[in-house]
């Protein structure tokens, strides 16, 4: 059997949702961010180095992700961008997203987190 992760990258959320609707690039990513920011897809990011949870992993909440989320806030083609949406307790900055979406919950709307 062939293993399929749990989470999948925002580009690869993306893609998914174009294959399934035939949905623009643009409207697929807006779609996506709306989700994220409804918290209808959890969203997970690993704290980039010299920060001070580097190397960990965040999760949702923890991450303050903003109503209103745009395509915009992220670097689609590097799956990261520029920091973390709000506070978090002991500090912040900038995260790599390096799992992004549950790959279970892409086009169906299912909460993951």
């Amino acid at each position: 059997m062939i293993y399929v992760p749990d989470w999948e990258t925002l580009s690869n959320g993306s893609a998914r949702i174009i294959a399934a609707t035939g949905a623009s690039g643009g409207d697929a990513r807006i779609a996506l961010c709306h989700a994220i920011s409804d918290q209808k897809i959890a969203l997970r990011a690993i704290v980039a180095k010299g920060e001070y949870y580097a190397g960990q992993p965040m999760i949702g909440r923890q991450l303050g992700v903003p109503l209103g989320l745009t395509p915009a806030a992220f670097d689609w083609d590097h799956g990261a961008w520029g920091g973390l949406f709000g506070a978090v307790a002991g500090g912040g900055g900038p995260c790599r997203e390096r799992s992004g979406v549950p790959a279970e919950s892409q086009g169906q709307g299912r909460s993951a987190g």
